[in-house]
């Protein structure tokens, strides 16, 4: 792209911490001057419904990359010597320990969603214009460029959409539109078309918040005051960790029927929840679990909901990211780093793009929205897949919910197609049909908290740093 080409025009649908992380991304890595970044948030507010969010130890480096390291310092303390989780089978009156889990891939850091979207708000330049009550209806591409119509009756043209625009994204719902009419000429088309509404995975999360005040005079030293843990059962579990630095314990009561996993939801919206019908479902659990369900304040209900594996994040010049690409269970704390590390991949990919554009006469000059797209396509879809699979196992996992985990006899029957996923995913090791029930959820869980050591994700690290230099 020569220096007096018209600025390149980056329309980001959605405002959450993806599509605004996006933002960091090109002021970091990106000649801002060359750009035109607008933002197209559907909200009124830039706020972030939910509460607690993690970022294990590569996302992390990345935000620092990004200029956050100010920002995270508050937060430092948890390193690979730290306990990271606290599992324990707590669905009887006495709950047995299971496993203390350390990352042997160095610290994890908890937050409130809205803390840490604000880290991002505060970092954030007037390079970037912020629109918001703009909710997508359409997009049309004509040529190279798109045009944009909002609900709102406005309109807008850019040269790459980016759909970070979350789990029921216009964006992907327009792509898909497109991929079915083009279905019959190619299997991506296919797969895309197939694959590009939600399904319901079969569980209700119920998340809450308990203040950490009420909780330390009500059980003075809960562990849950302190240390993150997951309380698990047949077909339930609970996540708790400490988020705001300490101000309170994020609660995430989950259960499941996976008969119904795979299924579309009539109604898949937040629903309220009391205290008393979580109590309800829990009825039989130990005294420290339930004590944390009778003092949460409960935000509501959620169907967790996800993508079955899209084959593609981009077409043409229109690119996924976060959600609206791989919306994964909460099962491994992922969701939104990895929102976080497709924004920090395809800022390093559209830089790498428009310099080499910028070395290139006009005769053999590429497309570098499309060499971008490429780039990001190689290097996300196998990973972020990768990590949204792992989440969905490490769901049944905490619910013994596998055949591999019968615990009484009650076991599920057993699913070829599930124990393929599961072969597929981890490595199991020496000795493993001696284990007992709570020693293989134990190793699965080690290994799934640890997926970014995997040698799986070493390779992809690899081709990244050979591509990409990260």
């Amino acid at each position: 792209m020569a220096a007096s080409s018209p600025k390149l025009r980056i329309a980001i649908v959605g405002g959450g911490i993806g599509g605004l992380s996006l933002v960091l991304a090109l002021e970091r890595f990106c000649d801002i001057d060359r750009l035109d970044i607008s933002v197209f948030e559907a909200a009124p507010l830039l706020d972030q419904a939910g509460a607690g969010i993690g970022m294990y130890s590569r996302t992390l480096a990345m935000l620092r990359d990004l200029g956050l390291a100010e920002e995270l310092a508050p937060y430092e303390g948890m390193d690979k010597h730290t306990l990271a989780w606290r599992l324990r089978k707590s669905d009887q009156k006495e709950g047995v320990h299971i496993h203390d889990m350390y990352l042997n891939h160095g610290p994890m850091m908890l937050f409130h969603r809205a803390d840490f979207q604000g880290m991002i708000l505060r970092r954030l330049t007037p390079a970037a214009r912020v629109h918001l009550s703009h909710r997508l209806a359409d997009f049309q591409e004509d040529g190279d460029e798109i045009h944009l119509r909002f609900e709102n009756g406005t309109s807008a043209t850019c040269d790459v959409l980016i759909g970070a625009d979350g789990l029921r994204s216009s964006v992907r719902s327009r792509m898909a539109d497109t991929a079915r009419e083009m279905a019959s000429h190619s299997e991506m088309n296919r797969l895309f078309a197939e694959r590009a509404d939600p399904v319901w995975t079969g569980t209700y999360a119920f998340r809450g918040l308990v203040d950490a005040a009420r909780l330390a005079e009500r059980w003075p030293g809960h562990p849950a005051l302190s240390t993150p843990s997951q309380y698990v059962g047949k077909c339930k579990h609970i996540t708790s960790y400490p988020i705001a630095q300490g101000k309170y314990v994020n609660i995430v009561p989950n259960f499941s029927d996976y008969s119904k996993a795979g299924t579309h939801l009539d109604d898949a919206t937040t629903a309220k929840a009391s205290t008393a019908d979580i109590l309800q479902m829990f009825e039989g659990w130990e005294d420290e679990v339930r004590v944390l369900i009778e003092l949460m304040e409960p935000l509501g209900r959620w169907p967790i909901m996800t993508l079955a594996g899209l084959p593609t994040y981009t077409a043409g010049r229109v690119i996924l990211l976060g959600d609206a690409a791989h919306a994964m269970s909460q099962h491994l704390g992922a969701g939104a780093g990895q929102g976080v590390e497709d924004a920090y991949v395809l800022g390093k990919c559209f830089a790498k793009a428009l310099a080499k554009a910028g070395h290139e006469d006009s005769a053999t000059q590429r497309d570098p929205v499309r060499v971008a797209a490429a780039l990001y396509n190689l290097l996300r879809v196998p990973v972020a897949n990768h990590v949204q699979e792992r989440s969905t196992l490490q769901g049944r996992v905490y619910n013994f919910a596998l055949d591999a985990l019968e615990v009484d006899g009650s076991a599920d029957e057993d699913d070829d197609e599930l124990n393929d996923r599961i072969n597929k995913v981890f490595t199991l090791p020496e000795g493993w049909e001696k284990m007992d029930a709570l020693k293989r959820m134990s190793w699965m869980t080690v290994d799934s908290y640890n997926w970014q050591t995997s040698a799986y994700i070493r390779d992809r690290d690899a081709e990244a740093a050979q591509v990409l230099g990260i």
